[in-house]
């Protein structure tokens, strides 16, 4: 999905929402970390390697949506040239339907389109598509992924 900076159409005023940028800030991450294995219910381990390392490159931010101190969503968003890109938007089940990935997603949207970014883009699943559909995205494209049946499905 895509979007330029025209079609984004942020969500309504959230003051419950407190962002964070996780940054270097260990403490941060540990829980970003939980929040988005939780939000993906796969292994934290699935998440770690590629948070600790990729965290510090340029442009590259991961952000906390917390509410009344409680994290509910993580986000990362990736900065470069004219481009934005939404990535890992990530939020557990006990928060979902509340507009907390929305909000996570809108916030890497500002930043990025605040520096000059003229244009977003992200893959989505089918959970998040009328939430992207909603912030201005449209679909630029469409693939079929092919898996391999579980033995137990035979």
């Amino acid at each position: 999905m895509a979007m330029t900076r025209d079609d984004f159409r942020p969500v309504g005023d959230r003051p419950d929402v407190d962002f964070r940028r996780v940054g270097a800030d260990a403490g941060l991450l540990d829980v970003a970390l939980a929040v988005t294995a939780r939000g993906f219910e796969a292994p934290r381990e699935m998440f770690t390697s590629l948070f600790s390392t990729g965290m510090q490159a340029e442009g590259l931010d991961l952000w906390l949506a917390y509410v009344d101190d409680v994290p509910v969503s993580t986000a990362t968003g990736l900065v470069f040239g004219e481009s934005v890109g939404i990535f890992d938007v990530a939020t557990p089940p006990e928060h979902r339907r509340k507009g907390y990935g929305a909000a996570v997603s809108a916030k890497v949207l500002t930043e990025g389109f605040a520096p000059g970014a003229s244009y977003a883009y992200l893959q989505s699943s089918e959970m998040g598509f009328p939430v992207y559909k909603a912030l201005g995205f449209r679909t630029v494209s469409t693939y079929v992924v092919h898996t391999r049946p579980d033995a137990d499905d035979s």
